[in-house]
This record gives structure tokens, C-alpha cells and sequence, in this order.
């Protein structure tokens, strides 16, 4: 009796497991450092996205996340091409950030973003340079993935 107990708490324990993980791979990875986000994509030659958003405010944003950033297709995309990174500007004080991270995002708008625009999605090289800027337009996944990755195509990866 006891090994039965222990058998169906593994195989539980292992299908939690299995969900959890499997719920993880199904999303976009939105880094919030760009120091970590441009190191991995120094590592793996990938563009960085840096995408400035108003999470609780910005209705085209809000559009954005919605339409493009949380579909199979841009999920699919971003694992293997992109290193994705989200600067949020939240305004509801249930979604406040905290001062480091509000520092950093600040930082990124500075110097990606001086005039506050919302959305703003900066397409940048490993090491920072802008190659292009897109915002909120009514479209397809597709179209959307096809307009980075032409894009991308753009500049000259190092060999």
C-alpha cells in the first residue's frame, strides 16, 4: 500500500512538473535588465527587442501584448531569434514597479525612448545600436515577424 501511495505522488509530482514547465516554455521570456538581456544576446548573436510599454494605461499597448507579444506564433519566433526585453511604465500603484527596476526603465527611455512614446519597440543590435523603431499598428503575428525580421536582416552579425 505504502509503494502505491509513493508511485501516484511521483507521477503526480511529475505531471505538476511537466505542466509547470511546459507553461513556461508557451511565453515570451521579457527580461527586465538590459545588461543580462545584451550579454545573452552577445552570446547567441540575436537582436534585442526592447519594448516600451504602459501596461495598465496605454490602450495600444495594451493592443500590442494582446494581438502580437502573447500569440503562438510571436512565441515561436522570439525563442530562437530575439532576446526580448520590457520597459514598463505602469501608472496604477498596484502595479508599481520598484524604484530599482523604475530606475532602469527610466534609464532605457533615456537613452531609447527620449520622447516618451507608447508603444515604442526598439529593434537593437547585440551591443545597443538602434536598427530600427516600430510601434502599435493593426496586424498579423505574421506581418509583425516579418517586419523584425527584415529588419534584422539588416545589419551585419559578426563572424
Amino acid at each position: 500500500m505504502k509503494l502505491l501511495r509513493h508511485i501516484i505522488l511521483i507521477i503526480a509530482g511529475s505531471t505538476l512538473w511537466i505542466s509547470l514547465t511546459a507553461q513556461q516554455t508557451d511565453t515570451v521570456i521579457w527580461h527586465t535588465n538590459m545588461d543580462t538581456a545584451k550579454a545573452i544576446a552577445m552570446k547567441t548573436q540575436r537582436p534585442i527587442l526592447l519594448v516600451f510599454s504602459g501596461s495598465d494605461w496605454c490602450k495600444p499597448c495594451i493592443l500590442l501584448k494582446k494581438e502580437i507579444f502573447e500569440t503562438p506564433e510571436f512565441t515561436v519566433f522570439t525563442k530562437d531569434s530575439l532576446v526580448t526585453v520590457l520597459a514598463d511604465f505602469p501608472r496604477q500603484k498596484k502595479n508599481a514597479l520598484s524604484p530599482q527596476q523604475t530606475a532602469m526603465n527610466e534609464a532605457l527611455a533615456k537613452a531609447y525612448n527620449p520622447s516618451g512614446l507608447f508603444p515604442h519597440v526598439v529593434l537593437l543590435t547585440p551591443n545597443g545600436d538602434v536598427i530600427r523603431t516600430f510601434g502599435y499598428q493593426k496586424s498579423s503575428p505574421k506581418l509583425y515577424i516579418q517586419l523584425i525580421t527584415v529588419a534584422a536582416n539588416t545589419y551585419e552579425k559578426p563572424k
